[in-house]
């Protein structure tokens, strides 16, 4: 947890929760109902793209609410997932970075999911 003030401050962690991947991405819905992490499987080729969703959370710790996993799909289709940003409570953008790796090249790209009705 951190202030909500500028300073120089140190982080201290407030609770655990195994993802099951890499995280690369995290934003919480402008009304604050619903906190998304973006990540990937470490499984070489056989990754996939995933979002967590967390809703119904208490103050103090996002993981005591509801919990969804979202696959998304395969990296080699939709680029490298890195970053997630609510648009709107139920809309989010998520970025991608480029593939270019052993002769497969994937194009970045920008994607948008209206995630109304899935946590």
């Amino acid at each position: 947890m951190i202030k909500d003030e500028i300073s120089t401050q140190e982080v201290s962690p407030t609770e655990e929760f195994d993802t099951q991947g890499l995280i690369t991405g995290a934003d919480i819905s402008p009304d604050g109902k619903v906190f998304a992490l973006l990540g990937y499987e470490n499984k070489g080729i056989a990754s996939q793209s995933f979002i967590w969703l967390f809703s119904d959370f208490s103050t103090t710790g996002f993981f005591s609410g509801n919990k969804k996993r979202i696959y998304l799909g395969s990296p080699s289709i939709l680029s490298q997932t890195e970053g997630i940003v609510f648009r709107t409570s139920n809309e989010v953008y998520i970025s991608g970075e480029e593939i270019n790796f052993g002769g497969v090249y994937v194009p970045g790209k920008l994607s948008e999911m209206n995630i109304k009705g899935l946590y």
